[in-house]
């Protein structure tokens, strides 16, 4: 295994699974808070809330976001190991596959990074790491930085929450909730994740509508820039 000067945390896993060895995780922020660590400390050491990657945070790309487990499996309701230093570990799904000078990123639902993200690039593989069946591999990363440009732009679709969302009024613009989706196997499937968007048409948005929205990378906002005017 390759040896690497690592700054380490702790990491509190209650994903109801156990967390395979460098693994990457996605920092989940305290409610109402801008927050990413836990509400508490453990041994006055930070303590990360963690998760799976979403549907969204494979199309954020957000290396800023992610932190890697060590070597060592972590059961639900353990805590863990992890790192935010870099070049480090992680796991990579696909072996053989990737090259050198390659990008990866958070995979919706999975444990491992794969080849359709840009948050981070491959320098090297670890040969003597192999962790299950369908060979998932540990490889050395950093974050892309400027060598992989993430997209200029972000998309979600979504369906409207049921209290609709209000239009502009002169300066103000309209807000309001929407359910996102993603396209699997050609249907629509709730995501379970809703957002916050914004509209700067005059005209409402009716309830259970279909939209699509957009935002440029690190700005906060979704604006709105398509309506399906059916339910």
């Amino acid at each position: 295994m390759f040896e690497t000067k690592l700054r380490t945390f702790a990491f509190l896993n209650d994903t109801g699974e156990t967390v395979p060895p460098f693994a990457c995780m996605i920092t989940v922020a305290v409610a109402g808070t801008s927050d990413r660590r836990a509400a508490t400390d453990r041994d006055g050491d930070m303590v990360f809330k963690i998760r799976k990657a979403t549907s969204q945070d494979a199309i954020d790309q957000n290396a800023g976001r992610c932190v890697f487990n060590l070597e060592t499996p972590v059961p639900d309701g353990a805590y863990g190991r992890c790192t935010l230093s870099f070049p480090c570990l992680a796991l990579c799904g696909t072996a053989g596959a990737l090259v050198i000078g390659e990008t990866v990123g958070p995979k919706s639902g999975a444990w491992e990074m794969d080849d359709t993200g840009n948050a981070f690039t491959v320098i090297t593989q670890d040969p003597t790491e192999s962790y299950d069946a369908v060979s998932r591999q540990a490889w050395l990363v950093r974050p892309s930085g400027s060598t992989a440009p993430p997209p200029a732009q972000l998309v979600i679709i979504g369906k409207v929450s049921s209290s609709g969302i209000t239009g502009r009024v002169g300066s103000n613009v309209g807000t309001g909730n929407v359910e996102a989706y993603e396209i699997i196997a050609g249907v629509l499937t709730a995501t379970g994740d809703t957002y916050a968007v914004k509209n700067i048409s005059t005209e409402a948005i009716s309830p259970l509508a279909w939209i699509q929205a957009k935002k440029e990378l690190y700005q906060e906002d979704w604006i709105i820039d398509w309506e399906d005017c059916g339910a």
